[in-house]
């Protein structure tokens, strides 16, 4: 083979792993991508449950305040809260659409908020109705206890299962990384070995 030829070889040998390596390293970056924006939609989830929380304990203080001071303030607070709780539970529906499992606890969850809202709706019925019922208000909150409870337990859960995904989520996205590394360096290296042979 002539020095010429040779060398035209070489440098297409070396053009067409570069372009081989571009390819592939194109789809696992893409992978790694759509892998990075899983992670991100764990972390929605998660901050989802934070946010479902804050405005339910708004709901219940702004309920205890009532049941205290007798105050439309506090009412007025309570209910402008319930718009808010309904809204963080689509949210969380929404995220945790793509998975059976978080769908069939975000059903339950659903059903335990809803029974701490209805708790909290009797107990400032009775405030309206009996000024200062403490025997009254006492047994709407031992009845609300193992709702309290069920619902820290099914949001436990929950974040159980997301941090679960987010592990082999982020377990995928590094493994992605690693590939694409190692294929750049491999092919880099199998290019300057192309280049130094002629």
């Amino acid at each position: 083979m002539s020095p010429q030829r040779r060398v035209q070889l070489t440098f297409a040998c070396a053009v067409s792993l570069l372009l081989a390596s571009g390819a592939a390293t194109g789809f696992v970056m893409t992978r790694f991508i759509e892998s990075q924006k899983w992670v991100i939609h764990t972390r929605e989830v998660e901050a989802s449950f934070g946010e479902l929380s804050a405005a339910t304990e708004k709901a219940g203080r702004a309920r205890a305040e009532y049941v205290n001071t007798g105050s439309e303030v506090f009412l007025d607070a309570f209910n402008a809260a319930i718009p808010d709780i309904g809204k963080k539970l689509d949210t969380i529906a929404d995220l945790t659409k793509d998975n059976p499992k978080q769908q069939q606890l975000w059903s339950q969850l659903q059903g335990l908020v809803g029974l701490r809202i209805d708790l909290y709706r009797k107990s400032i019925k009775l405030r309206q109705a009996a000024h200062q019922d403490e025997h009254g208000q006492t047994e709407i909150a031992i009845a609300g206890l193992p709702v309290t409870t069920a619902v820290a337990a099914t949001t436990d859960e929950m974040r159980r299962e997301e941090e679960n995904l987010l592990i082999v989520r982020m377990g995928r996205s590094r493994r992605l990384l690693i590939v694409s590394a190692c294929m750049w360096s491999a092919t880099l290296l199998l290019a300057l070995l192309f280049l130094g042979l002629h």
